[in-house]
């Protein structure tokens, strides 16, 4: 089994990811239950699934590219074919906000449809990852700068593809070059919550924390930081950790490792967020 994840996220129901293997024909779309219970697989859609999966009620929203095309396949809930909903505008990000407005990372910019809608808009330029909460937009792009709707600059920094998160009342990235967990209060100055912090791949948040992967003390590990400051935790370690995804109770990650015979094997993790 050379299976690896290439794109993954999680809903307030299940586990979504697809895998890459040899051939690359037909990645699956894949779904577990967070209880245990009945695991679902949408049928390949002839195009490499990837980047971050996110839902809304009815349906699954995921960055769809194959050799002739790209697109954001869109995967009814039902079990339904993938549909195209953004022929030619294809993202390395999703995203679904409290209003059901579908967001997503692509040909250089930041594309937005609304529940209902046929037209699509551009709603920012020179971008490569992004975040959006109830305040606005962010976005890191070809300049190496965080910027927001409502902030000409927010910092200079070199955010990886999904290492930018906010939660309506501040901004927090990972930075490649500083190897640190930075965070921005909207209308505020920077600050580094966690260093040492190499190879970052995920940022998450929740109420009380900030979560990120990466290496960490020479392992791939999950680790979250308080956002009030406070000592980081190590989660979750492993061989080669990638993806994040939240609820209230537990993190979801994925994590490949080698096997003897040199083929790999995926795992898809659940880690029960201890107390604080």
């Amino acid at each position: 089994d050379n299976a690896f994840p290439i794109a993954f996220g999680v809903d307030d129901a299940n586990v979504y990811w697809s895998t890459g293997w040899e051939p690359l024909l037909s990645p699956r779309v894949t779904a577990v239950a967070k209880d245990g219970g009945v695991s679902s697989t949408w049928p390949g859609p002839g195009c490499d699934v990837t980047g971050s999966i996110v839902a809304d009620d009815d349906y699954l929203y995921a960055p769809c590219v194959s050799s002739s095309a790209w697109g954001l396949g869109q995967y009814p809930k039902d079990g339904g074919a993938m549909t195209d909903p953004a022929q030619g505008h294809t993202g390395s990000e999703t995203v679904v906000d409290s209003n059901d407005n579908l967001y997503w990372a692509g040909n250089g910019g930041i594309w937005k449809k609304a529940p209902g809608q046929a037209a699509i808009q551009v709603v920012a330029d020179d971008v490569i990852t992004f975040a959006v909460d109830s305040a606005g937009l962010y976005w890191w792009g070809l300049a190496r700068e965080i910027h927001s709707t409502s902030a000409a600059t927010i910092a200079t920094a070199e955010v990886p593809l999904g290492c930018l998160a906010a939660d309506g009342t501040a901004l927090y990235w990972l930075d490649t070059n500083a190897q640190t967990l930075d965070v921005a209060p909207h209308g505020g100055a920077p600050s580094v919550l966690l260093n040492g912090l190499s190879q970052p791949s995920a940022i998450a948040v929740d109420d009380g924390f900030v979560y990120a992967v990466g290496v960490f003390k020479q392992h791939h590990s999950v680790v979250r930081a308080p956002k009030d400051g406070g000592a980081p935790e190590v989660l979750y370690t492993g061989g080669s950790v990638a993806w994040l995804g939240l609820d209230d109770a537990a993190i979801y990650t994925t994590d490949t490792r080698f096997n003897a015979d040199a083929t790999m094997t995926m795992y898809v993790v659940r880690v029960v967020k201890p107390a604080r």
